[in-house]
């Protein structure tokens, strides 16, 4: 049997400029245990050692998440390198800054004082400059809240308003380094 090893392949004419190469590993992590909070909480992590300082990682993540009594409470995914956040919306005036989608009362799929459903996914390229190992992690967190205790439910898609889940599903991080 023949075994064919490399660290890297490149296009006989070569890449186009700013273009990177190969994928050189993939790291996945998975659950289906479902987090019920009303505080902000760590969803998923996982970690990913770079075998070049000039690799890029590319952070992929999908999941579902359920809100009840969203009425003075607004969420947000925020990915972190590490404890550093990473890739965040640009700071404007009095809007919050998020990795990933954000929901709550500003939603206009969600009204005052009702329950929503949503689907999660987050693309981004991340450059972390190291070979050491580096632990990426997806968050959610309260970046507006008044009034009312809102619960959200990650790794749920469907909330009745009576407490009864309508699907329970996982939720999932992958990490692919990209040779720099």
């Amino acid at each position: 049997m023949s075994e064919l090893r490399t660290n890297r392949i490149i296009p006989r004419d070569g890449l186009p400029s700013g273009a990177s190469g190969g994928i050189i590993q993939t790291v996945h992590a998975f659950s289906d245990t479902k987090i019920e909070t009303s505080v902000d909480a760590d969803i998923i992590s996982a970690s990913i050692t770079p075998s070049t300082s000039s690799s890029k990682i590319l952070f992929m993540y999908t999941g579902n998440a359920a809100q009840e009594n969203t009425e003075g409470r607004e969420w947000a995914f925020v990915a972190y390198r590490g404890s550093t956040q990473i890739r965040l919306g640009r700071d404007e005036s009095s809007n919050s800054r998020a990795t990933f989608q954000a929901f709550g009362t500003d939603n206009v799929a969600v009204n005052s004082n009702s329950n929503g459903s949503y689907t999660i996914t987050g693309i981004l390229v991340d450059e972390p400059n190291t070979t050491s190992a580096v632990t990426y992690k997806l968050a959610i967190e309260q970046f507006y809240t008044s009034g009312t205790t809102a619960t959200v439910k990650i790794g749920e898609s469907g909330w009745d308003g009576t407490g009864i889940e309508q699907v329970t599903n996982g939720y999932s991080l992958t990490l692919m380094e990209i040779s720099g």
